[in-house]
């Protein structure tokens, strides 16, 4: 009786705490694969909740990112920036303008690599297939931040694998091209639907602002929990995400031996009618793999120098760093 009584204290209590984990379960905002035809699971991909009122260190933490991109902005350093925080051990998260929205760029370059190794779950000598470099432009050649060393040379076959390599770790956009030319545009397509992100390859272009930190970051998550791909191919895509080559963002904001598998994407946005640029945006998104408390962090910038753009990032991700490790 005893012990019922107490079960029976607990669970009333859990259902009229506002704040309690049984509520966040209830309200929880689920993304499932779908359930097929002849089967019966409906995979969970995804589960927000809430952000946690508890959590004083994560209050903590926006207050001081909200004023730094304040002050950033003020400086006249970004013209905005939206920040998104994930604990990938407790669920909780917090963001700084983390659903505005930004032209990706070279970050959808994250869901091609996830849609080629989904194909090579069924038949993974897709990953050793030829593919021709037949490009007539070099659009290598347009990227202010880092090019490719050793240049695709045309008319020369690369595999399937090496292409990725390159479309990762210097994100490289001839062999995003033509991976993608390489790939039935449906089951491109298939990978924001399957993850419930809004994005439609057919109209949505480089010049939309079509997505947001808090949403691009969901395919770090789903990787991380191999939620989607298996175990094997999602812990091939995080390796080759800790290759990226780009320093100078979230990773100049953590220590030198701190492991990040992460993207970035750079932009211009506009050049006026002289020629010259007077608008950029700079993205980084990835996980943060600090010892036993990984997080996943995603920034989104738009401004006028990329080296401003660059220095606001590694600002936001030390903050950052320091609010985890001070919270130890």
């Amino acid at each position: 009786m005893v012990i019922f009584g107490l079960g029976f204290v607990i669970g009333w209590q859990m259902q009229n705490k506002p704040d309690s984990v049984a509520q966040n379960l209830a309200v929880c905002q689920q993304t499932r694969l779908g359930q097929k035809e002849d089967g019966l699971i409906n995979p969970l991909l995804t589960c927000d909740t809430p952000i946690s009122k508890n959590s004083g260190n994560l209050e903590l933490l926006k207050n001081k990112l909200t004023e730094l991109v304040s002050g950033e902005i003020k400086n006249k350093n970004l013209q905005r920036a939206s920040v998104y925080f994930r604990d990938l051990n407790s669920g909780d998260w917090m963001g700084v303008n983390e659903d505005d929205k930004y032209i990706p760029a070279s970050l959808t370059k994250v869901p091609m690599l996830i849609a080629y190794y989904k194909l090579a779950e069924t038949d993974s000598s897709i990953l050793e297939k030829k593919i021709e470099q037949n490009l007539e432009t070099d659009e290598d050649s347009v990227q202010e931040i880092i090019q490719p060393p050793n240049k695709l040379e045309r008319g020369k076959k690369y595999s399937v694998n090496e292409l990725l390599f390159r479309m990762i770790a210097y994100s490289g956009n001839n062999s995003h091209i033509l991976l993608s030319q390489n790939l039935d545009a449906d089951f491109q397509q298939k990978i924001f639907n399957d993850l419930s992100i809004k994005y439609d390859l057919k109209l949505n272009t480089e010049t939309d602002d079509a997505m947001s930190p808090k949403t691009m970051a969901s395919f770090f998550r789903i990787l991380y929990n191999a939620s989607y791909l298996s175990n094997n191919f999602s812990d091939m895509a995080l390796k080759l995400l800790s290759n990226t080559s780009f320093a100078d963002g979230i990773v100049a904001g953590v220590p030198s031996d701190m492991m990040v598998a992460h993207k970035f994407g750079e932009r211009i946005v506009h050049i006026n009618e002289t020629g010259e640029v007077i608008l950029r945006e700079l993205h980084d998104c990835g996980i943060v793999y600090y010892p036993k408390q990984p997080y996943i962090l995603c920034v989104m910038t738009q401004g006028m120098d990329f080296a401003k753009l660059k220095s606001a990032i590694s600002q936001i991700s030390n903050l950052t760093y320091q609010s985890v490790k001070d919270a130890l």
